[in-house]
């Protein structure tokens, strides 16, 4: 395997990420309406109208980045892998 992609639970993620925000290590809060530019346009229409929160934020981009890794890493047929870490 050349490629590991190392999938942490989400909810795991958000709420690491959420303290984050909350403390101020992380200014993710701050960028939140640069983020759903990458976003397919109804998940930035759900993350507008139902979930403009900082944890709906972190959700979003979790599965965001998740699926941006999986799309990296499908054209690499063996040479690379997806591991879930939970």
């Amino acid at each position: 395997v050349g490629f590991l992609h190392v999938v942490r639970d989400g909810r795991a993620v958000a709420e690491s990420w959420l303290r984050n925000i909350e403390s101020g290590a992380f200014r993710t809060w701050e960028e939140r309406d640069s983020c759903p530019l990458g976003w397919p346009e109804d998940w930035a229409r759900s993350f507008r109208e139902r979930h403009y929160h900082p944890f709906g934020l972190v959700v979003f981009l979790w599965k965001h980045f998740v699926l941006a890794n999986r799309r990296e890493l499908a054209p690499l047929g063996a040479a690379g892998m997806e591991v879930r870490y939970e």
